[in-house]
């Protein structure tokens, strides 16, 4: 096979093979989606980055490919068909194509999956666990993201990355990651990775496809503790079988003698609980490990002294507090604590020192050391008022009460919401009037429904039956248009009829997610987004008419519009590109263009944040590969990082509040407000379990909106709210 090189314009060519769009994108490599040319076939192909190609690299790819290698042809495990080096030294592996994603993005797409289905899928993923583990490997990172779906549903175990091949190399706790809500307990006491923490992962896999959410949630001490030490709360659907829950929570076991021995074991179980034979009873639920008393402080020394608190632990550990290095060389950092490059996941070149007992144990490569002072991680906020109730109709009632609600006993105040409108139609975004503070919500049900938020009733329903669902909605700064896109672009009088008025060619095939808007609304900017295309669109909705197009140079995350009209920000997988349009009155393509490049690419099938201050000045992206990072537009230069421990991965959704004192975050299931003045969050709202798919402030700095989907109380069955919250003192 001939190898891979770089053409003129920064894409590759492989002899065999057409390549297309890139389709992921991690720390150390691209996956292409592919033609193989002699089978007429669509594959993946998985390239090392030339400009990551360090020996560390280098092993894990070869690690990944040589434990592929070995597995052979194993039904359940991703297909190889091709592997190679080329002569640049970038090895590349040809994989089968996983059209329908992993069963993480089943679970974002369709919530908790049927109890049946689920022992169905966790025995095939049991068999391939049985099979990796008689090759003396360990996989280590076991979760919904890591098992494919082929096209007819049939599961693949993958991402071998981090695997240990156990009669060559050790299974030290220093390997650089592991996701915390699907990681043994012992792993977090520093015991070694063994084939029994395989077995927890998948346990705790199962627990997640059942719930819908993991069992242990979250990062940073509260987090950890309940891994260590708490039982795992109950499932919760009445359609589960408890003496299936039961064999769930026995591969939970925190001690790995009351686990099963294999994964054969497990499924075996599951299959019995599922459809008990004669005279099979499920298992007791095992033991918890006794309360560990909580040791005194120990004194922080100054920075800069070199104490240490233990052998091998950088810094003084203080006793329900998280300590890391500092990150020096970005203006502005903020002491560092661990955050997520995927949901859950601890980056190994920090060091996280957790007190258990009277000991201290440290997560880090061993030759990992500070770059800078150790500080401690604090919260604050004010006392959050009482949990609502929960949804038993339609709307729920302002929360009363004042008893505090707190997540655990590292994280910030949680505040329930104020109002929760439920819905039976899927809510994809909103967008909010500033004049009326009316929110619009897209929905799948061919229609988009405006909401008054003192009510909470639905005022208005702009239809689109004809012209497909609508994805993303904008209104015009004035309130009298709302535009909307999905298949083509169309407006709605807010005041007028209820049909909407087509913009551009109504043979527009595209089907478009974002949307932009100038302080005018004369002009739209539009990306197909998804993370599918490098598409945007530009618009004159004065004459109803597409001005032009545009290609981007990988595929479109997010975009912004700066509150002069002047700038387009669209955020793709290694930078920000600044389109200058020359003013608020587009003409046509930009001006010039700029970019804001990251340090790190990132996967591209992870969802990522931009938003831009409302005086044009701050930009503020998040990615996998970083926190919420703080932009001085006009230099491009990063003058802030934020950060939190207790966040349960990177956010995926960002916005400022209309005075620009505040910014709003989302993870998978919890939504976060900072105070910029001084880089912390100052609250955590609460979003009951749900997903979160988009947030923003209302129409004034007090008020935060969202919309989530999870499943309703007392029921399996999924819905959709929309959540919005007044912020204490605000």
């Amino acid at each position: 096979m001939t190898a891979v090189t770089p053409p003129a314009g920064g894409g590759l060519q492989l002899t065999g093979y057409r390549l297309g769009e890139v389709i992921g994108r991690g720390g150390f490599a691209t996956v292409h989606r592919a033609e193989q040319l002699s089978l007429g076939r669509q594959v993946a192909v998985k390239v090392l980055m030339a400009d990551l190609a360090t020996e560390a690299h280098r092993r894990r790819f070869d690690r990944e490919r040589e434990i592929l290698v070995r597995l052979g042809a194993h039904p359940y495990v991703v297909e190889v068909h091709d592997a190679g080096i080329t002569p640049e030294n970038r090895p590349y592996i040809v994989m089968r194509l996983y059209r329908a994603g992993s069963l993480a993005t089943r679970l974002r797409r369709h919530g908790a999956i049927p109890p049946g289905d689920v022992v169905a899928l966790v025995t095939k993923v049991a068999e391939a666990l049985d099979a990796v583990h008689a090759l003396g490997v360990l996989h280590r990172d076991i979760k919904p993201e890591n098992i494919l779906l082929s096209d007819d549903g049939e599961p693949a175990l993958s991402d071998f990355g981090i695997s240990a091949i156990t009669e060559r190399e050790g299974t030290r706790t220093s390997t650089t990651f592991f996701t915390l809500s699907h990681a043994a307990p012992e792993v977090l006491n520093g015991q070694a990775f063994s084939a029994a923490c395989d077995v927890y992962a998948l346990a705790s896999t199962t627990y997640e496809l059942l719930a819908g959410r993991p069992a242990f949630e979250g990062v940073g001490l509260a987090a950890m503790r309940r891994v260590v030490g708490a039982a795992p709360p109950p499932i919760g659907r009445s359609d589960v079988p408890p003496a299936l829950e039961a064999v769930v929570r026995r591969g939970l076991a925190k001690d790995p003698r009351h686990r099963y021995p294999t994964g054969g074991a497990f499924a075996a179980d599951l299959r019995n609980a599922f459809a008990p034979p004669a005279g099979w009873t499920p298992p007791p639920e095992p033991p918890l490990p006794p309360p560990v008393p909580v040791p005194p402080p120990v004194p922080v020394p100054p920075p800069g002294t070199g104490a240490s608190s233990a052998p091998g632990v950088a810094g003084y550990a203080v006793p329900g507090t998280l300590l890391v290095a500092g990150a020096p060389g970005v203006p502005g950092t903020r002491p560092r604590v661990p955050f997520a490059r995927r949901p859950g996941m601890l980056a190994g070149a920090l060091v996280a020192v957790l007190a258990i007992g009277a000991g201290v144990w440290a997560l880090g490569r061993e030759d990992d050391g500070p770059t800078g002072p150790v500080a401690q991680h604090g919260t604050s906020g004010p006392t959050a008022p009482a949990a609502s109730p929960g949804a038993s109709g339609d709307v729920t009632g302002e929360a009363t009460g004042a008893a505090t609600a707190t997540a655990g006993d590292d994280d910030p105040t949680l505040i329930p919401a104020t109002k929760s409108i439920m819905s039976k139609d899927h809510f994809f975004a909103f967008d909010v009037d500033e004049r009326t503070g009316r929110i619009a919500t897209a929905t799948d049900d061919w229609a988009t429904l405006v909401w008054d938020p003192t009510t909470g009733a639905q005022v208005q329903r702009f239809e689109t039956p004809k012209l497909g669902l609508t994805f993303g909605v904008k209104y015009r700064p004035d309130g009298a248009v709302l535009y909307g896109v999905g298949s083509g672009v169309r407006a709605w009088a807010t005041k007028g009829a209820t049909t909407a008025r087509e913009l551009g060619d109504k043979r527009d095939d595209n089907e478009w997610r974002l949307i932009g808007c100038t302080p005018d609304g004369s002009r739209l900017v539009t990306a197909v987004g998804a993370r599918i295309s490098p598409l945007l669109g530009f618009w004159d909705t004065t004459r109803g008419k597409r001005l032009s197009t545009m290609t981007m140079p990988g595929n479109v995350l997010d975009l912004a519009v700066t509150s002069d009209g002047r700038y387009v920000l669209v955020l793709l997988a290694n930078q920000v590109s600044v389109l200058d349009m020359g003013g608020p009155i587009w003409t046509g393509r930009p001006v010039s263009t700029r970019a804001i490049t990251f340090p790190q690419p990132f996967d591209t099938t992870d969802d990522v944040g931009l938003a831009v201050s409302p005086d044009g000045t701050t930009l503020a992206t998040s990615t996998p590969e970083a926190p919420i990072q703080l932009w001085d537009l006009a230099t491009g230069k990063a003058t802030e990082t934020l950060e939190s421990g207790w966040v349960p991965s990177h956010a995926w959704r960002l916005a400022f509040s209309p005075d620009g004192e505040r910014l709003v975050s989302d993870t998978y299931n919890a939504v976060q407000v900072w105070d910029l003045a001084d880089g912390v969050v100052r609250w955590q709202l609460d979003v009951n379990r749900d997903q979160v798919n988009d947030v923003s402030f209302g129409a004034d700095s007090s008020t935060v909106v969202a919309v989530t989907y999870g499943e309703a109380s007392g029921s399996s069955r999924t819905r959709s709210w929309l959540r919005i919250w007044k912020l204490p003192g605000a």
